[in-house]
Protein backbone atom coordinates (compact mmCIF):
# COMPACT_ATOMS: atom_id res chain seq x y z
CA UNK A 1 0.00 0.00 0.00
CA UNK A 2 1.77 3.23 -1.08
CA UNK A 3 0.60 5.28 2.31
CA UNK A 4 2.31 2.93 3.99
CA UNK A 5 5.33 3.54 2.42
CA UNK A 6 5.38 6.95 3.20
CA UNK A 7 5.20 7.11 6.79
CA UNK A 8 7.98 3.77 6.56
CA UNK A 9 10.84 5.35 4.83
CA UNK A 10 13.29 7.59 6.55
CA UNK A 11 12.63 10.80 3.97
CA UNK A 12 15.45 13.59 3.70
CA UNK A 13 15.79 16.58 1.45
CA UNK A 14 17.92 16.36 -1.41
CA UNK A 15 20.40 18.69 -0.25
CA UNK A 16 20.77 17.31 3.39
CA UNK A 17 21.93 13.92 1.72
CA UNK A 18 24.57 15.91 -0.79
CA UNK A 19 25.83 17.20 2.55
CA UNK A 20 26.12 13.38 3.70
CA UNK A 21 27.70 12.72 0.78
CA UNK A 22 25.31 9.88 0.08
CA UNK A 23 25.09 9.04 -3.49
CA UNK A 24 21.93 9.33 -5.48
CA UNK A 25 22.32 8.47 -8.58
CA UNK A 26 20.35 7.03 -11.83
CA UNK A 27 20.94 3.36 -10.64
CA UNK A 28 19.11 4.19 -7.47
CA UNK A 29 15.78 2.78 -6.78
CA UNK A 30 12.76 4.96 -7.30
CA UNK A 31 10.13 3.97 -5.14
CA UNK A 32 6.11 5.40 -5.38
CA UNK A 33 4.52 7.88 -2.35
CA UNK A 34 1.16 8.51 -1.61
CA UNK A 35 0.98 11.94 0.20
CA UNK A 36 -1.50 14.48 1.18
CA UNK A 37 -0.93 16.20 -1.78
CA UNK A 38 -1.24 13.03 -3.85
CA UNK A 39 1.30 10.28 -5.28
CA UNK A 40 4.60 11.09 -5.43
CA UNK A 41 8.01 9.06 -7.13
CA UNK A 42 11.02 9.54 -4.90
CA UNK A 43 14.61 8.20 -5.18
CA UNK A 44 15.77 5.76 -2.30
CA UNK A 45 19.28 5.87 -1.27
CA UNK A 46 21.23 3.75 1.35
CA UNK A 47 22.61 4.67 4.36
CA UNK A 48 25.44 3.27 6.15
CA UNK A 49 24.33 4.14 9.91
CA UNK A 50 21.42 6.17 11.44
CA UNK A 51 22.64 7.72 15.08
CA UNK A 52 19.56 8.50 17.14
CA UNK A 53 20.55 9.14 20.81
CA UNK A 54 23.67 7.19 20.69
CA UNK A 55 22.25 4.29 19.18
CA UNK A 56 22.80 3.14 15.94
CA UNK A 57 20.63 1.35 12.58
CA UNK A 58 22.83 0.04 9.67
CA UNK A 59 21.52 -0.09 6.25
CA UNK A 60 18.43 2.18 6.19
CA UNK A 61 16.83 3.13 2.84
CA UNK A 62 15.96 7.17 2.90
CA UNK A 63 13.79 8.62 0.00
CA UNK A 64 15.19 11.88 -1.34
CA UNK A 65 12.04 14.13 -0.88
CA UNK A 66 12.49 17.92 -1.12
CA UNK A 67 8.74 18.85 0.20
CA UNK A 68 8.98 16.24 2.95
CA UNK A 69 10.77 19.37 5.28
CA UNK A 70 9.27 22.02 7.17
CA UNK A 71 11.10 24.95 8.03
CA UNK A 72 12.94 23.83 10.47
CA UNK A 73 13.43 20.57 9.51
CA UNK A 74 15.28 18.20 7.55
CA UNK A 75 13.07 15.55 6.92
CA UNK A 76 10.58 13.06 8.46
CA UNK A 77 11.30 9.96 10.70
CA UNK A 78 10.30 6.48 9.29
CA UNK A 79 9.25 3.41 11.09
CA UNK A 80 12.29 1.86 9.15
CA UNK A 81 14.55 3.82 11.70
CA UNK A 82 12.08 4.46 14.83
CA UNK A 83 10.56 1.04 14.54
CA UNK A 84 13.97 -0.37 15.38
CA UNK A 85 13.19 0.59 18.87
CA UNK A 86 10.73 0.69 21.93
CA UNK A 87 9.68 4.44 22.33
CA UNK A 88 8.75 6.07 25.20
CA UNK A 89 7.54 9.76 25.38
CA UNK A 90 7.41 11.64 28.77
CA UNK A 91 6.06 14.76 27.60
CA UNK A 92 6.22 16.22 31.29
CA UNK A 93 9.82 15.87 31.16
CA UNK A 94 10.19 16.56 27.49
CA UNK A 95 12.03 13.29 26.85
CA UNK A 96 12.31 10.30 24.85
CA UNK A 97 13.42 7.14 25.74
CA UNK A 98 14.69 4.98 22.96
CA UNK A 99 15.25 0.53 23.97
CA UNK A 100 16.82 -0.88 21.15
CA UNK A 101 14.22 -3.85 20.12
CA UNK A 102 15.39 -7.31 19.63
CA UNK A 103 18.94 -8.45 18.33
CA UNK A 104 17.94 -9.48 14.86
CA UNK A 105 14.90 -7.16 14.00
CA UNK A 106 13.02 -7.53 10.33
CA UNK A 107 14.37 -4.98 8.32
CA UNK A 108 12.13 -5.64 5.19
CA UNK A 109 11.00 -1.90 4.97
CA UNK A 110 14.92 -0.96 4.70
CA UNK A 111 15.50 -3.98 2.22
CA UNK A 112 12.69 -4.19 -0.28
CA UNK A 113 13.38 -1.01 -2.48
CA UNK A 114 16.92 -3.14 -2.50
CA UNK A 115 15.64 -6.04 -3.54
CA UNK A 116 13.98 -7.14 -6.92
CA UNK A 117 11.19 -10.25 -7.04
CA UNK A 118 10.15 -11.78 -10.20
CA UNK A 119 8.20 -15.30 -10.36
CA UNK A 120 6.08 -17.71 -12.47
CA UNK A 121 3.28 -20.55 -11.02
CA UNK A 122 3.62 -24.01 -12.73
CA UNK A 123 0.70 -26.02 -12.37
CA UNK A 124 1.56 -29.36 -13.69
CA UNK A 125 -0.83 -32.05 -14.45
CA UNK A 126 -0.51 -34.39 -11.55
CA UNK A 127 -1.66 -31.57 -8.90
CA UNK A 128 2.33 -30.28 -8.33
CA UNK A 129 2.28 -26.30 -8.02
CA UNK A 130 5.40 -24.59 -8.07
CA UNK A 131 6.73 -20.87 -7.60
CA UNK A 132 10.07 -20.25 -9.99
CA UNK A 133 11.44 -17.17 -8.31
CA UNK A 134 14.44 -14.95 -9.25
CA UNK A 135 15.65 -12.59 -6.41
CA UNK A 136 18.19 -9.83 -7.40
CA UNK A 137 19.92 -7.70 -4.51
CA UNK A 138 21.40 -4.44 -6.14
CA UNK A 139 22.39 -3.04 -2.65
CA UNK A 140 25.55 -2.81 -1.61
CA UNK A 141 25.37 -4.83 1.11
CA UNK A 142 24.24 -8.70 1.66
CA UNK A 143 20.46 -9.84 2.73
CA UNK A 144 19.86 -12.26 4.94
CA UNK A 145 16.87 -14.12 6.11
CA UNK A 146 14.74 -13.55 3.09
CA UNK A 147 11.49 -15.02 3.61
CA UNK A 148 8.45 -14.65 1.05
CA UNK A 149 5.17 -14.44 1.52
CA UNK A 150 2.65 -16.35 -1.35
CA UNK A 151 -1.02 -15.51 -1.91
CA UNK A 152 -2.48 -18.54 -3.81
CA UNK A 153 -6.71 -19.05 -3.90
CA UNK A 154 -7.13 -17.14 -0.57
CA UNK A 155 -4.38 -19.49 0.85
CA UNK A 156 -1.34 -18.22 2.31
CA UNK A 157 1.75 -19.90 2.28
CA UNK A 158 5.70 -18.88 3.31
CA UNK A 159 8.85 -19.84 1.58
CA UNK A 160 12.56 -19.18 3.13
CA UNK A 161 14.94 -18.25 0.74
CA UNK A 162 17.89 -17.95 2.97
CA UNK A 163 20.82 -15.15 1.56
CA UNK A 164 21.97 -12.93 -1.11
CA UNK A 165 25.21 -11.61 -1.66
CA UNK A 166 25.36 -8.15 -2.48
CA UNK A 167 24.53 -7.08 -6.27
CA UNK A 168 23.62 -11.25 -6.84
CA UNK A 169 20.70 -12.94 -8.15
CA UNK A 170 19.38 -16.07 -6.98
CA UNK A 171 16.85 -18.51 -8.64
CA UNK A 172 14.69 -20.97 -6.20
CA UNK A 173 12.14 -23.33 -7.15
CA UNK A 174 9.32 -23.06 -4.11
CA UNK A 175 7.03 -26.07 -3.93
CA UNK A 176 3.77 -25.13 -2.91
CA UNK A 177 0.89 -27.98 -1.68
CA UNK A 178 -0.54 -30.13 -4.33
CA UNK A 179 -3.69 -28.51 -6.34
CA UNK A 180 -2.85 -25.30 -5.24
CA UNK A 181 -5.09 -23.11 -6.97
CA UNK A 182 -2.59 -20.22 -8.22
CA UNK A 183 -3.75 -19.27 -11.31
CA UNK A 184 -3.90 -15.79 -9.88
CA UNK A 185 -0.96 -15.95 -7.46
CA UNK A 186 0.93 -13.24 -5.91
CA UNK A 187 4.23 -13.51 -4.02
CA UNK A 188 5.54 -10.51 -1.85
CA UNK A 189 9.19 -9.96 0.52
CA UNK A 190 7.34 -11.15 3.53
CA UNK A 191 10.49 -10.29 6.24
CA UNK A 192 14.38 -9.81 5.93
CA UNK A 193 17.44 -8.32 7.31
CA UNK A 194 20.75 -7.09 6.20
Amino acid sequence: DLRDRLASLLKLKPDVLERLGVANGPSNPVMRFQTANGERRDSVALLDTVWMAGLGVDGVSVASCVSCATEGSVGLLGLNVSGQFQVTLDPSRRVIVLVPNSATPDRQIDVSPWLELEGVFRSWGDGRVDLDVVLENTAERSIQDVQLAISCGGEEFSASIGAIDSGASKRERVGLPRFSDCEDGRMSLASARW
